[in-house]
């Protein structure tokens, strides 16, 4: 089993700062990659990239992302303040099949702030 730590730090927005919804109208450009190398039957979990700690403005959204390894493919889990992450609308958890993982967390509130955990694992480790 493997766990990265990181926190949620949720700021609420002063009267100055008003929202600019032309920023959240943004254009992604995705590579393909054509293939992944082969990889060993047996290969513990593992993170080849940690989520990193976070600072959002109360009402907009929020993401963590990391990278794990694995074979066979590792379980994941998060947890907000080693609780499981509750039952709500608002999170939504994307995994590739190479490993990618995001967190999203539409609309952060002042209770979303705190201790959020990823935690991977396979029999292997």
């Amino acid at each position: 089993e493997t766990k990265a730590m990181v926190t949620l730090n949720v700021e609420r927005p002063t009267k100055d700062e008003k929202p600019d919804f032309r920023s959240q109208l943004k254009t992604k450009k995705t590579i393909e990659k054509l293939s992944e190398p082969e990889l060993p039957q047996e290969i513990p979990a593992a993170f080849v990239k940690v989520p990193k700690n976070l600072f959002v403005l109360e009402g907009k959204p929020g993401k963590f992302e990391c990278k794990f390894i694995g074979e066979p493919k590792p379980n994941l889990a998060w947890f907000r303040n080693d609780a499981p992450l509750p039952e709500d609308e608002r999170y939504r958890i994307d995994v590739t099949d190479s490993g990618m993982c995001v967190l999203h967390i539409d609309g952060v509130t002042v209770q979303d702030a705190g201790w959020y955990k990823c935690v991977v694992s396979n029999q292997h480790g």
